[in-house]
């Protein structure tokens, strides 16, 4: 993805509320797996307004990563005023 489609769908993102850190740590993983996915597959992504997705197929092995706010950090910002 170019950096310009990246900031459009960034753009979108926040004006949809969405958590657009999730979406930032997803690009960073995709880019890093990038290097190690196995050769003819890509890397799916997807995600909600509270996480991001990845799923990627590393030596025969389909990986599913999620990610998201830990448990202690949404109760942290539950109790920030």
């Amino acid at each position: 993805m170019t950096k310009e489609a990246e900031n459009s769908v960034l753009g979108l993102a926040a004006q949809a509320g969405f958590d657009t850190g999730n979406i930032h740590i997803a690009h960073a993983l995709g880019a890093l797996l990038a290097q190690m996915k196995d050769k003819g597959t890509s890397i799916d992504s997807g995600g909600s307004q509270d996480s991001a997705d990845l799923w990627v197929t590393v030596g025969g092995v389909e990986y599913y990563i999620n990610i998201r706010k830990s448990n202690a950090q949404l109760e942290e910002e539950a109790q920030t005023p």
